[in-house]
């Protein structure tokens, strides 16, 4: 990238100290042209180096998600072999009532968390970044940000719950294959429209495919907020909602259906893959008792955007 720029530079040099305007009188075409173009091409590098910059800043962020990825599938991998006659039952029933096992699990539930505040972050520092030249923003720039989310996630969301309904069932023929039932027959349609975290939700085509229409869910309400904190009067507003909303939307849900301040693993209710669960069913998968995250990933976006190009900022936070 820099000998590139060197040459584009050295071109534009000599074009000033040939005098790009006396070319004309020479009739020199190509020199004019060569010098037109050399200008273009820096203009371009120079743009593509900033976006560039601006896209590594967050680069960290993969890594994180991956290692967090790595970390689900290997503690939910094992939810499956519980409900196996490899075990007692008892013996299963006395693990779960160690000192270690419900920080053990709550470690676990809460790993889930980081990509809802990954997401929001995510989702604040792009549409910032949109949206930093323009005065006004209309309703179809929502619909638009809609549609290419949907375009990224929908085609092969449909064809892994196509596969869930027609070949998957075939695979799980045995004496212990009904136990992992996906009723994906039933109720595919509550996938689809990114409502299975509230449609019959111990019912569900693909169980962990809740966190899909909860994080869409957020997507949708954290970029209307993102748009009415674009007005100065409403920024305060919505940033002190978001806040206690974070704190007073699980407190409210926990002390309404009598439920434990974290997740207790009861045995029976994971011999139904925790379907039944009222903790898995009234805190861990709807969108308002997860948005408490999402909204401080959002803050810390808003944030970091703001903070990112200030040199005194940077030797704080350690980010670029």
């Amino acid at each position: 990238m820099q000998s590139v720029e060197h040459n584009l530079l050295t071109e534009l040099h000599e074009c000033v100290e040939t005098k790009i305007w006396s070319q004309y009188e020479l009739n020199s075409s190509i020199n004019v042209l060569n010098c037109i173009t050399a200008e273009e091409l820096n203009d371009t590098s120079e743009t593509s180096d900033r976006e560039t910059k601006s896209g590594m800043n967050l680069r960290h962020l993969d890594g994180i998600r991956a290692l967090t990825m790595i970390i689900i599938l290997l503690t939910h991998s094992s939810i499956p072999l519980i409900r196996m006659p490899l075990k007692n039952a008892n013996d299963l029933e006395a693990q779960f009532n160690q000192p270690w096992f419900p920080i053990a699990m709550a470690g676990n539930t809460y790993t889930v968390q980081l990509f809802f505040v990954i997401g929001g972050l995510l989702l604040a520092v792009n549409i910032l970044e949109q949206t930093k030249n323009c005065k006004r923003i209309g309703v179809a720039y929502f619909f638009e940000r809609v549609k290419i989310r949907l375009i990224r996630i929908l085609p092969l969301y449909i064809f892994v719950i196509l596969f869930h309904a027609s070949w998957y069932p075939r695979m799980k023929e045995g004496l212990i294959g009904n136990r992992f039932r996906d009723y994906c027959t039933i109720n595919w349609w509550t996938n689809v429209f990114f409502i299975n975290n509230y449609i019959n939700p111990s019912e569900p085509c693909i169980q962990f495919s809740w966190y899909l229409g909860a994080d869409f869910q957020l997507y949708l309400l954290g970029t209307i907020l993102m748009l009415l904190m674009r007005i100065p009067r409403l920024f305060k507003p919505i940033v002190i909602c978001m806040t206690i909303t974070a704190f007073v939307v699980p407190i409210g849900i926990i002390y309404r259906y009598h439920l434990d301040a974290t997740v207790m693993m009861i045995l029976r209710h994971v011999l139904q893959e925790i379907r039944t669960l009222p903790y898995y069913l009234h805190v861990y998968i709807p969108s308002e008792t997860n948005a408490g995250n999402y909204f401080f990933g959002m803050l810390a976006g808003i944030t970091y955007y703001h903070l990112k190009d200030n040199p005194n900022a940077k030797s704080i936070l350690k980010v670029t």
